[in-house]
């Protein structure tokens, strides 16, 4: 379909996790984007996943198989928010995400929060205008 409008890959805590490993893997123009809240250290896949376009994404964890571990070069926008608001994380993330909110406590943001929604926001609104114009697909 000439019109076809790729989806968008969302992930929560654990899943987030996933979502990551499943859009780095897929080739470019797969996936409109991909948005992460929080992030599980502790996910492990019983064997490696291939690597593609944007490299490998996996590494031997021992006995455990296989963890997830950042990509070289991204084939798609990532927004992610590890520290997003009730979102879950896990491993040494949680603990950098206690750090954050201790900080954020005592010193104002660096970075707007509205900047990262506006992005978020965006990459929203193009993925909705290309599902819209597919609306009356059967």
């Amino acid at each position: 379909m000439p019109s076809y409008g790729a989806p968008l890959v969302v992930g929560d805590g654990m899943d987030a996790t996933f979502a990551y490993a499943l859009a780095m893997q897929a080739p470019a123009g797969i996936f409109e984007g991909l948005v992460t809240l929080g992030w599980s250290e502790a996910l492990r896949l019983p064997k490696s996943i291939c690597a593609d376009d944007a490299g490998a994404m996996t590494a031997a964890a021992g006995a455990a198989g296989c963890r997830i571990v950042p990509v070289g070069r991204p084939a798609l926008p990532w927004w992610p928010c590890p520290f997003a608001p009730e979102a879950p994380i896990g491993g040494l993330g949680a603990r950098l995400a206690q750090a954050w909110r201790w900080r954020m406590r005592r010193w104002p943001v660096l970075v707007p929060r509205a900047d990262v929604a506006a992005d978020a926001q965006a990459l929203y609104r193009r993925w909705c205008a290309r599902a819209d114009a597919l609306a009356w697909v059967p």
